[in-house]
């Protein structure tokens, strides 16, 4: 029983591999990076867990300028992330994101860095617009946290909505210590107590 166990599972893993080697670097991207990095604006801003794919490029882009570099920050980053490396500052807001080493092959990763210089060309204007549909969603979303409509969220009020984990979330949001999480502190806030921008 045990050897059939074994051959069933060492089977599916081999089914598995293979299936991953024949992807096209669409189905790669959407299997191993689309789970964190979304490419289009999700409703509920709370499943937000890592920057947007075009807004990640975008800072590429500006910084990098050159396709082949591009390329090749995306074949060093995902393998060996570090915050010294990090192009996009939405590493303060997320955190860093987890090696990808052992969940992703060279030749994977090459295809999907490929896929993303040719796919994601955002503009500036497209940015700005991005910015303002997250900036929108944060307004919605404050306001919905808002249940007395005062202009400002309890603590109350964000467990209420957001379950006990708010407790840490708010005085993180909380920059002045007033025991109220301001408009203005909700929409700045970029993941680090007190970071305005």
């Amino acid at each position: 029983m045990k050897k059939l166990v074994k051959i069933s599972l060492l089977a599916l893993i081999a089914t598995v591999s293979i299936n991953a080697s024949e992807m096209g670097a669409k189905e790669l991207f959407d299997a191993k990076c689309a789970i964190c990095h979304k490419t289009t604006m999700p409703k509920d801003q709370n499943s937000v867990i890592a920057p947007m794919a075009q807004g990640v490029m975008f800072h590429m882009r500006e910084a990098l300028k050159d396709d082949a570099k591009i390329k090749a920050h995306i074949e060093d980053f995902v393998i060996n992330p570090s915050k010294e490396k990090a192009i996009c500052q939405s590493v303060n807001r997320f955190g860093l994101m987890p090696s990808q080493k052992g969940v992703v092959t060279k030749e994977e990763l090459s295809k999907i860095a490929d896929y993303m210089v040719k796919t994601f060309n955002m503009t500036p204007q497209g940015h700005k617009k991005m910015q303002q549909g997250m900036q929108k969603g944060k307004q919605n979303m404050f306001n919905q946290i808002d249940t007395n409509k005062d202009g400002k969220i309890s603590k109350d009020e964000l467990v209420a909505k957001k379950g006990f984990m708010a407790n840490i979330m708010f005085s993180r949001i909380d920059a002045n210590d007033d025991g109220f999480i301001s408009k203005e502190e909700f929409l700045s806030f970029r993941g680090k107590k007190g970071k305005m921008q």
